[in-house]
């Protein structure tokens, strides 16, 4: 006959099957589920109809310009407008007379608009060390669209900003529409509208992770701003504006 167990015997008994839930338990503890970065770029832009301003790149021409863009790669405009048309291109030292913008215009759209733009690129690029060190009120602050009476933060305000002085620098008085040159400096000033409006969302939910996520694509749509528009500023029309590091 079988004698009663003893309750060291039962614990005994019991305790390798206890042993594999604990590991399990803390092995979901120690290794949360890895972060899978968001598709900034193939996401659905819904006919850009919640973006900053709806005529951009993307909306005229259905593509999407890369993420990060260089310098190099923007693309020249170059109508071919004969006598009867709006403008005749010229061959010599000032370019296609098309396309050429003034300097003059140049300089009073960067002198109009370069404080605020500044101002907002600089706390823009603070956001990024800002989120790592898990302030999230400082964020809010910085990120804040206004309203009630309130104005917004500077990095909410100079996006409207990029958009104004994407203009002035790129569309010589010559040309009848916008060239394909604002309408990239437009696309990416929407998409560093998108990023802004995700970090302030993500902060919201308390998931810094994606905050930061965002961030990181709102500093390459910045810089790709940049890229198109700093072109247009030459050493007689003023300093470049100075990239998100």
């Amino acid at each position: 006959p079988s004698l009663p167990s003893s309750p060291r015997r039962r614990s005994l008994l019991v305790l390798p099957l206890l042993l594999p839930l604990a590991r399990t338990s803390a092995a979901a503890e120690e290794d949360p589920p890895a972060y899978v970065p968001l598709d900034h770029s193939g996401r659905d832009r819904r006919q850009n109809k919640d973006a900053l301003v709806r005529e951009d790149f993307y909306y005229l021409f259905g593509k999407v310009p890369p993420r990060s863009l260089r310098p190099d790669a923007v693309p020249a405009d170059d109508p071919q407008y004969n006598a009867w048309g709006l403008c005749t291109p010229s061959s010599g030292a000032g370019g296609n007379s098309c396309t050429y913008v003034p300097l003059r215009q140049r300089s009073e759209g960067l002198s109009k608009y370069r404080y605020p733009l500044a101002a907002g690129m600089r706390d823009y690029a603070a956001v990024g060390g800002i989120l790592r060190s898990n302030e999230k009120e400082r964020v809010r602050v910085l990120l804040d669209p206004g309203g009630g009476g309130a104005p917004p933060a500077y990095a909410v305000d100079a996006l409207l900003k990029a958009v104004l002085l994407a203009t002035p620098l790129l569309v010589g008085p010559n040309y009848s529409g916008p060239t394909r040159e604002v309408l990239l400096a437009r696309y990416y000033a929407n998409e560093a509208a998108y990023a802004t409006e995700g970090v302030r969302r993500s902060v919201a939910d308390d998931d810094v992770e994606r905050a930061l996520d965002y961030w990181e694509y709102g500093k390459d749509a910045w810089n790709s701003y940049l890229a198109v528009v700093n072109r247009q500023i030459t050493e007689k029309v003023g300093d470049k504006l100075p990239l998100i590091e």
